[in-house]
């Protein structure tokens, strides 16, 4: 059915973006095209996948704080920890950086209470999907439509950024700060990806000195898998 605008949807098992404009991050400034007199220098973009606008905005939902609906083992303690009388002190002991730091100092929106909506435009309602039109700006279901780790034939907002002539070079001049001497790239196309055929992530690759793959570990890394990677390139950890 088509309509003219995109319907409502609960973003409760979507992604929900959190963007922070932080106006005293370390790090050095960044070569912007934003007057010398504005404060704020750096956005940092934070996006979390299954975050529910609800425990955002009114903390814990009591529903769910129970063995039957929430497999949860210990009520009475979870209730002492994270249950309060309103919405805002139980929002607050559950996120207490987000309503104490982040919306002292900036601004959140997205509280559906009161009528602050967000939705999706794309016809997926499932992580890749989201994060593409997040990045880019628009949907894309003819490409994107799956959560497959497929290429994204669109350029997102930071691979536009990166090519802006202000921004050039921002890249080596952030390793250099922090003394990061392994290489830092953007994988535009997804060429690397492709030649190394990485099919998740986290996919952690240990290459010895002659640049010959060794072993590949598509999961986190643990600290046994970490002792086989570096053992497979000539490492050995002693306790």
């Amino acid at each position: 059915m088509t309509t003219s605008r995109p319907s409502r949807i609960d973003l409760s098992p979507i992604s929900v973006a959190l963007i922070l404009t932080i106006l005293f991050a370390p790090f050095s400034p960044l070569r912007a095209q934003a007057p010398l007199d504005r404060k704020t220098q750096h956005i940092i973009f934070v996006m979390t996948d299954g975050l529910r606008w609800q425990e955002v905005f009114r903390g814990a939902e009591e529903s769910l704080m129970n063995r039957q609906n929430g497999k949860v083992k210990n009520e009475a303690a979870l209730k002492k920890t994270y249950w309060r009388d309103s919405a805002e002190e139980r929002r607050e002991v559950l996120m207490p950086f987000v309503w104490q730091v982040m919306a002292k100092q900036g601004q959140i929106f997205g509280n559906r209470d009161k009528g602050s909506d967000a939705f999706v435009t794309n016809h997926m309602f499932f992580s890749y999907p989201g994060y593409s039109e997040t990045l880019c700006g628009f949907p894309d279901d003819t490409h994107i439509h799956s959560n497959d780790n497929v290429p994204n034939p669109n350029v997102t907002v930071l691979e536009w950024l990166k090519n802006r002539p202000n921004f050039q070079g921002d890249i080596a001049t952030f390793g250099a700060d922090f003394n990061i001497t392994y290489p830092l790239l953007f994988d535009s196309g997804d060429k690397i990806n492709e030649a190394y055929g990485v099919t998740a992530i986290p996919t952690t690759y240990f290459i010895d000195s002659k640049g010959i793959v060794r072993s590949v570990f598509v999961q986190p890394l643990t600290s046994s898998t970490l002792q086989q990677g570096l053992s497979s390139v000539g490492i050995v950890l002693h306790p």
